[in-house]
């Protein structure tokens, strides 16, 4: 993958990607027919892990909401750069999203007890772009960041660079290299978590604050 692009414009471009009208219903009706609780799963059990009194969680991409079932009561609240995306939510969950980008979210510092990040880091091959996410989802949680990734050291990863296979279209990173990326961010790393570990390449990291936000 070419990771020259400049950050803002890769940044862009992934974010273009899923604005054509027709993304948000055929994200939310086609794209999870497997495994379709897997991810709301282990996110509800990272936020009952860290996060049990969270009044609040920003989930960004938020996609069609998938992920809002995993949140505390009335925490959940979204951005997504996807205006196709926000229109395809549950009624229930429409006014609780707004449009935004994730590099830029439309929030004051601390805003949020958690930002949640699910199956965005690993469209980003740039380190770059990925550490302008993670500086920007610190500067708006008062507490946690949670963020998926795409695992280096899992088997799938391993097995495609040994045998080859298709081509892979996400962007794989070890975990000393998020590692290091969460504590540029200002984030002190917690702990990592995987469906199966080392069989399953998306991989979500927990990591708190290290510095209270302003007043």
């Amino acid at each position: 993958m070419d990771t020259s692009e400049p950050s803002s414009e890769l940044l862009a471009r992934v974010a273009q990607r899923w604005r054509q009208p027709e993304r948000g219903d055929e994200y939310r009706d086609r794209r999870w027919q497997r495994r379709r609780e897997r991810d709301p799963e282990l996110v509800a059990a990272l936020l009952a892990r860290h996060a049990a009194g969270a009044r609040s969680v920003l989930d960004v991409p938020a996609g069609t909401g998938r992920l809002a079932r995993a949140a505390p009561a009335s925490a959940w609240f979204g951005v997504d750069a996807s205006l196709p995306m926000l229109c395809a939510l549950p009624s229930h969950l429409a006014p609780r999203a707004v449009v935004g980008l994730a590099e830029a979210l439309p929030l004051r510092d601390g805003a949020v007890d958690v930002v949640l990040c699910c199956r965005l880091l690993h469209h980003l091959p740039s380190r770059d772009a990925r550490r302008i996410l993670l500086a920007e989802f610190a500067r708006v949680s008062r507490d946690l960041v949670i963020v998926s990734f795409w695992d280096r050291t899992s088997w799938p990863q391993l097995r495609r660079r040994l045998w080859g296979g298709r081509e892979e279209t996400r962007a794989s990173v070890a975990r000393a290299e998020l590692l290091a990326d969460l504590r540029a961010a200002g984030l002190e790393p917690l702990a990592f978590s995987a469906s199966a570990r080392f069989f399953s390449a998306q991989t979500f990291a927990v990591a708190r604050r290290r510095e209270p936000p302003p007043c």
